[in-house]
């Protein structure tokens, strides 16, 4: 019998084919080592009875990165990267998906890839190839008769939906497998260019940046450039006082305003002139009706859903950020409620079924009076004319009824009312808005007056909006008949003032990145994501789109260089060459080759005048050369540099203008002596756990790749590491020789536990106040009780314990004044002195093992 394995996108999307293939007649089991369940059952596989497995991924299994050789960010020159071997390691959680796949795949005659319709699903399904490959009974054959691998194409996860794309299996993509290829390799090696460069860059310059990555991207930069081009409206913006003539008349106990036709007068004198003539006349004067005009203005029903469009609603109206809203819909999505959510079409194809969508929402009591409501109006079967169908997935539509509050939360019913309403305003009839204006002829000047009332509700009745409504006046109509004498009336003058434009929205900005081409819908929330995480932009209380200070200095220092590092015209011609990829109209490595080689040009430039942003950063960041105290001397021009302390602690060299980085903490001088490998002077760092060690800057700086500086149990190059066997008297850590007790009982242990060939360390009595002992290569550290204590100290003679080799000490306590001695480790009289005691116990009978042995 054939064996048949479906790999789908997500674990839910699995369960969910495996009920509509097998008629609910499957059995679940765990995948040994791997999040991803199997479900098995007996089904026909094209024309023949077959065991079918379906299963899943967790999204992409693998992601770009750079080899290995070029992920120091201390020896690989950025510019390097542009040139640099890219390959694909294992994503999050991936390693057991890997396993899992080529487990489940052995002996395997057909696989089927179930994976999200787009170009990002095609590229998951060779990565699902790839990891299948070796297991297969017979070798992968993506093509032709002989093919063994085939791709599902689907945009709904109902039971119907699923056993038609059964039916019609086809054939994977490479070409929109490759597209997505490209656009990871070029935003990876230009992004992270030059995002270590100008981090590197500006962390050396400024000590008040507190920034972790200064972060460039091809689409994240530009989508800066749109909010702070919107700023920049605002900062040019002159405000104008401009005045309104206004005649408010009473009839039938009602006013209402007449506005001078003249629109808006910008000069005083005119308006106040105007008012002061009407107002002259005796109380006998009366306006005249002398035109009224009546006309129907329709307005067209919205087209139906897409991506962006759904993106821009929902941020509108739910005040819900775009990232937000894509996650929402793709969870509607899973859950089998909404079909396909990232989709460019704006049409329904002519095989759509809206008599199928309405029946499903009646089935449930929340939507059957509104569907009820919309049968009885007119609503026509497919959608108006102007939308676009691009094929690849229909709009989005609920395909299954969901009761109010049966959901997961807030946010999902929300999302899902807006889809449902969205998609019965689509089908519905226009709305039809009857408009009447009249003229009034007073005093010489002619005022307007205008009221709408709805004729035709439409689609209107659906928009999810009260506003639509309310803006019309349905139930505030008056009359006025032609030739009317009007005599109860007053006038008035109204001062106003233009006013700026808004800061972006979030559902502008989408439109903007739509309109220019930057990102795609599946992309374009996480850009707009990235730049208010990275502290770009902040977010209003109206969901408003304000940039931060560091965001506009960029966007001010990449236009002052090169002002096509913000245009949004060169990520929309890079976006354009990746869809020709994408339909195979020009080979992938030409556009990765062409693309990076205008970016590295744009690059070396760059580099080279980066020094013009330097004016612009410092009208807000501190200069290194501001900031700081004499400390240590430079290994280089043996001049002073200054230590910044501050929340990332620096030294700074202003003679090689040069900036090496420290760990979190406290720092003293050491008696001068300097490092015997590159001659910086060596200092005393105290972690943040009161550990004192001496290191030097730069051997620092070299050993270790962690630019976080998180506190290990021991860093490469922290020193002399044979403080118990080195007799050289030239070593500048002598001092912390002297002051050596024995090996340490922390490093012991781990040595075993680990079977490890690293050497333990050796405790030592610090050599600064306060006394403390500590290990030279763990975070193990023993503290003498201040209020026991008075002093401590070695046994001037090496006097050692018999039973473990280690130092004897002494000390004074305060108590009595006198001077005891013995083993900090095997003798109880320090029980009493120190603040813990386990670790002691753990040495001794670490110690006894060796002894026995």
């Amino acid at each position: 019998m054939r064996q048949v394995l479906i790999v789908t996108e997500k674990p839910s999307i699995a369960e969910t084919v495996a009920n509509a293939l097998s008629q609910d007649s499957y059995r679940t089991r765990a995948a040994r080592k791997s999040p991803c369940r199997v479900h098995e059952f007996r089904g026909y596989f094209r024309g023949q009875m077959a065991n079918i497995k379906v299963t899943s991924v967790l999204g992409h299994v693998y992601s770009f990165d750079f080899t290995k050789e070029y992920n120091d960010w201390n020896l690989v020159e950025a510019e390097e990267l542009f040139f640099a071997g890219v390959r694909k390691v294992v994503a999050d959680s991936g390693s057991k998906v890997v396993r899992h796949l080529a487990t489940e795949a052995i002996g395997v005659d057909y696989l089927v890839l179930w994976l999200d319709c787009d170009r990002e699903g095609e590229n998951i399904a060779f990565e699902v190839i790839s990891c299948v490959k070796h297991s297969l009974q017979n070798v992968p054959v993506i093509y032709g008769n002989r093919a063994n691998v085939f791709r599902a194409k689907f945009s709904a996860l109902t039971t119907k939906d699923i056993c038609r794309a059964m039916e019609n299996l086809t054939y994977v993509d490479t070409n929109q497998a490759s597209a997505v290829d490209v656009r990871a390799e070029i935003d990876l090696k230009v992004g992270v260019a030059f995002t270590r460069f100008q981090t590197r860059y500006f962390h050396d310059k400024f000590s008040s940046l507190d920034s972790k990555l200064v972060s460039y991207g091809p689409c994240q930069t530009p989508t800066l450039g749109f909010c702070v081009g919107r700023l920049d409206e605002i900062s040019k913006f002159s405000p104008e006082t401009f005045f309104l003539v206004v005649v408010n008349v009473r009839k039938n106990n009602r006013t209402t305003n007449w506005y001078s036709s003249r629109g808006k007068i910008f000069e005083r004198k005119v308006a106040s002139a105007i008012v002061e003539r009407i107002n002259s006349y005796s109380s006998g004067i009366s306006g005249k009706i002398i035109d009224r005009t009546t006309s129907k203005e329709r307005r067209h029903r919205p087209l139906p859903l897409n991506t962006v469009e759904l993106l821009k609603l929902a941020s509108k109206r739910l005040k819900m950020s775009p990232h937000q809203v894509a996650q929402v819909a793709e969870s509607l999505y899973t859950q089998g409620l909404i079909s396909y959510p990232r989709t460019e079409s704006s049409k329904y194809p002519s095989s759509f079924d809206i008599e199928a969508v309405l029946s499903e929402l009646e089935k449930t009591s929340t939507w059957f009076p509104i569907v009820k409501i919309f049968r009885e109006g007119k609503y026509l079967n497919k959608s108006r004319q102007g939308g676009v169908d691009k094929g690849d997935h229909p709009p989005i539509t609920p395909v299954r009824g969901a009761e109010r509050g049966s959901l997961r939360n807030a946010e999902h019913e929300r999302v899902y009312e807006l889809i449902v309403y969205s998609f019965l305003a689509s089908v519905s009839e226009d709305a039809v808005i009857m408009s009447q204006q009249y003229w009034m002829l007073l005093s010489g000047e002619k005022f307007v007056f205008s009221q709408r009332k709805l004729v035709v509700p439409g689609w209107l009745e659906f928009s999810n909006s009260s506003n639509h409504m309310e803006s019309l006046n349905m139930n505030s109509e008056i009359f006025f008949e032609q030739n009317e004498s009007i005599e109860d009336f007053t006038v008035s003058l109204e001062e106003m003032q233009t006013e700026p434009p808004e800061y972006l929205s979030e559902s502008d900005l989408v439109g903007l990145m739509e309109k220019y081409g930057i990102g795609t819908d599946a992309s374009i929330p996480t850009h707009i994501n990235n730049i208010i995480t990275r502290g770009y932009v902040r977010l209003s209380s109206e969901r408003r789109l304000i940039p931060t200070q560091l965001g506009i200095l960029l966007y001010r220092g990449y236009q002052k260089i090169d002002p096509q590092l913000v245009s949004p015209v060169v990520r929309s011609h890079i976006e354009q060459e990746i869809a020709q990829v994408a339909s195979g109209q020009v080979d992938a490595m030409s556009v990765v080759e062409h693309c990076l080689s205008v970016f590295w040009k744009k690059f070396i430039y760059f580099r080279k005048h980066i020094d013009a942003m330097d004016d612009l950063f410092e009208t807000v960041f501190t200069n290194m050369h501001s900031r700081g105290k004499k400390f240590s001397l430079c290994g280089r021009c043996n001049r002073y540099m200054k230590l910044i302390e501050e929340k990332q602690n620096r030294l700074f060299c202003m003679n090689c203008n040069d900036t090496l980085k420290l760990p979190p903490g406290k720092f003293h001088i050491m008696n001068g002596n300097k490092c015997s490998i590159d001659s910086f002077e060596l200092v005393t760092w105290v972690s943040s756990w009161g550990r004192p060690l001496l290191i030097c800057p730069k051997c620092f700086l070299d050993s270790s790749t962690d630019t976080n500086f998180k506190e290990p149990e021991w860093y490469p190059g922290l020193g002399c590491t044979q403080l118990s066997t080195c007799c050289s008297l030239s070593c500048p850590w002598r001092q912390w020789h002297q002051n050596t007790i024995g090996l340490c009982a922390q490093c012991v242990q781990q040595t075993e536990v680990n079977k490890s060939l690293f050497c333990p360390g050796v405790l030592f009595l610090s050599p600064r106040a306060p006394v403390q002992v500590y290990c030279n290569r763990c975070s193990f550290s023993l503290k003498f009780s201040q209020g026991s204590v008075v002093q401590v100290g070695l046994e001037e003679q090496d006097e050692k314990c018999s039973a473990c080799h280690s130092k004897k000490l002494w000390f004074k306590s305060l108590s009595d004044n006198v001077r005891q001695k013995g083993c900090l480790y095997c003798d109880s009289l320090f029980l009493a002195v120190l603040t813990r005691d386990t670790p002691r116990r753990a040495f001794r009978v670490s110690h006894c093992k060796h002894r026995t042995k």
